[in-house]
Order: C-alpha cells, then sequence, then structure tokens
C-alpha cells in the first residue's frame, strides 16, 4: 500500500488525505461501521470521497473520539451494561491479564465523574483516588503497594456519587525484581601453596553487592593439570560451604578448599566459578596455579588482583580505535572459565582491578606488569600497561588497563594464560616486599 503524504495546507493546521484514514480503519472496523462512521462525521455517503481529498486535524481529533466512544458502546453491548444508567459501569481493563504492582492498570467505563478526584477505585480493599488519567470513561492509576500477600486473587470497583459498579477480577502480582550489582571473587589464598607434604589450601571472599539477595551454586575447577589428571585433582579437593549458598549485599562469603597433590601431579591450575541460581551474575576466580616443586609461588592475599569483566573500555585510548577485547567465557579441558577474547591480529585493551586490603602490609607503592604465559612463539606481546605504577593505601582500589597485541595471523584459537602481577614496594624503597597477581586465560577471536 503506498503511504499517503501528511500536508500542511495553513500554518498551525495539519491535514491528511481521507483516503488515508479510511486505509488505515480497514482491519480495525468492519465496512459498515467505517461506513456509518464517516457518514456521522461528513453527513455524506463514503462514495463522495475522493482520493486526495483534506480534512482537518480537528476533524481527525473528533473521528478518534468518536472512534473511542464507538469501541465502549460496542464493549457496552457485548457486555450487556446500560449506558445510560447512572451508577458507574465497568467495561473492561487494560491489561486484561495480571498486574504488578508499581505498574499502570486502566480501567474502562462509562458514568465516571470529572474531575477524577471525586471517584474512587476499589482494588482489593485498597482504595485510590488518584489518577494517572481520568474522564468520564477511563480511570488510569498506579497498582500500590500496599497488599499484605502477592500475588492475589481479588476484585476492582468503583464508586461515586452515583453508586457503585459491578466487579472486575484481576490478578495481582508482586513489584518485579530489580536485577543490579555483580558478584566477585577475591583470591584470598595464603603464600606458599601448596606445602613441602603436598597439601594446600585455597581461600576465597565471595562478594555480591547486588540490588537483592541472591542464591549461588559454587563450583571448584581444575583446567590444565599435568602429570595427573584434572578429575585426579578434584578428587583429593573438597570445598566449604557446600550446595547453594545466599549471600547479601555487605557480607562477603568465605569459601576454602582444602586439598592435597593427587599421586604423580606436578601442576594444576584451581579456578572457583560461582553463578546465581537465575544466571543473571556470575564470575570466576583468579586461575590459582598449583605447582607441587613449590618453583611458583601464590599471590599474596595482602592485595588482590581481578579482571574486571563488566567494564571493558569501548575504545583504546591510545590510538582511538575500538577496543578489540572482550570479556568471555572460555573453555579449558572442557571446563568455562571466564576471561578474555582478542581479535585475531588486533589489538586489545584489557582492565583490571588491583584492591588494597586492610592487611597492615597492604600500603605502599605498587609497580604493574603483565606478560603472556605459554608464548613460545611470540605471538602475543604486552606493549603497555597503564599506569606503570600507583601508590595506594589501605581498601584504596586502582584499575589497570592492559594493552595486548594478538599477532597471531594463523587464527589460532588455543587458549594461553595473561598474568599480571602488583609488585609492592614500601614508600621510598626499591626492595620489593610481596608480589600479588592473578591468571586468567585469553583467546583469539574472529571479529
Amino acid at each position: 500500500m503506498a503511504q499517503s503524504t501528511i500536508t500542511s495546507a495553513n500554518p498551525g493546521n495539519i491535514v491528511v488525505p481521507l483516503s488515508a484514514i479510511i486505509d488505515q480503519l480497514k482491519g480495525k472496523l468492519s465496512s459498515s461501521e467505517i461506513d456509518a462512521l464517516l457518514y456521522a462525521l461528513i453527513s455524506k455517503r463514503t462514495n463522495e470521497v475522493q482520493p486526495g481529498d483534506l480534512i482537518t486535524a480537528q476533524l481527525i481529533n473528533q473521528m478518534l473520539k468518536d472512534i473511542s466512544d464507538l469501541r465502549i458502546q460496542v464493549a457496552a453491548l457485548l457486555s450487556g451494561v446500560s449506558v445510560s444508567s447512572g451508577r458507574p459501569q465497568l467495561l473492561t481493563r487494560n491489561p486484561t491479564g495480571n498486574v504488578s504492582v508499581g505498574s499502570k492498570l486502566t480501567l474502562i467505563g462509562v458514568n465516571f465523574i470529572r474531575p477524577g478526584d471525586r471517584n474512587t477505585v476499589n482494588l482489593g480493599g485498597v482504595e485510590i483516588n488518584q489518577f494517572l488519567q481520568a474522564n468520564g470513561e477511563l480511570l488510569a492509576f498506579q497498582v500500590p503497594d500496599l497488599f499484605p500477600s502477592l500475588p492475589s486473587d481479588m476484585q476492582v470497583f468503583v464508586h461515586n456519587d452515583n453508586g457503585e459498579s459491578d466487579t472486575l477480577a484481576v490478578r495481582v502480582l508482586p513489584r518485579p525484581v530489580q536485577k543490579g550489582g555483580k558478584v566477585t571473587i577475591y583470591d584470598q589464598t595464603p603464600t606458599g601453596q601448596p606445602t613441602a607434604t603436598g597439601d594446600y589450601t585455597l581461600s576465597f571472599l565471595v562478594d555480591s553487592p547486588t540490588l537483592q539477595t541472591t542464591d549461588y551454586t559454587l563450583e571448584l575447577v581444575f583446567t590444565k593439570a599435568n602429570g595427573a589428571s584434572a578429575d585426579k585433582w578434584k578428587e583429593r579437593a573438597s570445598i566449604s560451604p557446600t550446595g547453594m549458598q545466599r549471600i547479601e549485599a555487605g557480607k562477603p562469603l568465605t569459601v576454602t578448599v582444602t586439598g592435597k597433590v593427587p599421586t604423580g601431579g606436578i601442576n594444576a591450575t584451581a579456578t572457583l566459578n560461582v553463578v546465581s541460581l537465575d544466571g543473571v551474575f556470575s564470575d570466576s576466580s583468579p586461575m590459582i596455579f598449583l605447582d607441587a616443586t613449590g618453583a611458583t609461588p601464590t599471590s599474596d592475599p595482602a592485595t588482590t588482583v581481578n579482571l574486571d569483566s563488566s567494564n571493558f573500555p569501548a575504545k583504546d585510548v591510545q590510538t582511538g580505535n575500538r577496543n578489540k577485547a572482550m570479556a568471555a567465557d572460555i573453555t579449558i579441558d572442557g571446563k568455562s572459565v571466564k576471561g578474555a577474547q582478542v581479535v585475531w591480529g588486533a589489538i586489545g585493551v584489557i582492565p583490571f582491578v588491583v584492591t588494597a586490603t586492610q592487611n597492615v602490609k597492604a600500603p605502599g607503592r605498587y609497580e604493574f606488569s603483565a606478560e603472556v604465559e605459554e608464548n613460545s612463539t611470540g605471538l602475543w606481546s604486552v606493549p603497555t600497561v597503564n599506569p606503570p605504577d600507583q601508590t595506594m593505601q589501605q581498601r584504596e582500589f586502582q584499575t589497570v588497563y592492559v594493552r595486548i597485541i594478538n599477532q597471531d595471523s594463523q587464527s589460532s584459537a588455543t587458549v594461553k594464560s595473561l598474568i599480571v602481577r602488583a609488585k609492592h614496594f614500601n614508600i621510598g624503597s626499591t626492595t620489593s616486599n610481596f608480589t600479588s597477581y592473578t591468571r586468567i586465560p585469553i583467546q583469539g577471536v574472529t571479529v
């Protein structure tokens, strides 16, 4: 169907072809209803309307009002309600299905009194006389949060000086839960794991600053195992607490893993995954490298280093180009771990948050660095870390941006590890006291 053109015949007077209005009414009203409506509006037969005839905006508004009146009359006829009766009459409501606390509910009927506050709506025993919109045929209001128990089936009716209407049934639901916030896992594992006897203890702090108390499942994942399979590493480890865990904002959950290096085990990475039961919130801890030889120390928990998966910058500030790195769930040995993907042959920027805890040794100057492990082919490089250093006090944090280049022209999807370090120095000292770090999986990806 060709689209009709709105024409402005005179300043402040908008007119459209009458044929366009007829086209818009088709499918909404029957042919006989269109004929009757047009006859009532312009007092001549529809076959006298010629393509291109113009009518004013005033007449369009009158037509819309008459259509609304016609719909109310049709609804009244279908419901058997007498429009001429003086008492208020409810014909229908919008929406016709369930309504939630805080949503808009519109009652459609006749014989409502103007102004609107001279009418009172009774919804499940709660009276309402403040309306978002009101006239003789409709009363629109926000469903109040005053009901003792929801969801609940209830009745709604209107009363005013002329009497009381019949009731309509409505089911009211609780206000929809607003999802907001995130979950973050902080590595609190003590240094020196595993011990000389092969025993180890891992510790994590799961923080959930969400708008609502949230339920989570916990899973310990082993990947990149050498000397013994990942399943053997998991068999020798136990997690506490177990089962579903409810975490409130401001009340982080401590999760502890105790284990022993399996027979023949050389090294492996351990990761704690947490996922809310509704799947909205999830996070992975840093990949903790467990080295049975003791050659690789664990991160010092006085400072934490975490991938900031929800705040990847849109652009590389150094070049102004679109950031070609993105947060991703990466599969390693059949297990999913949160990490980052970088477009093949491109430059990406990956954000990390370094937090000085309340530990007394946390204040000081930190030097930041990053490198790609398992990078013998040199296809990955880290040209800059910004800022390179920062002085921090207890409970302060610093966002660190790692600029990484994926020079792989062969489009290899092999998973590598990116390690980001925060080396601590006392103010004025050139000797490092400790190093905190994180390890995440990285992978090349198509655009």
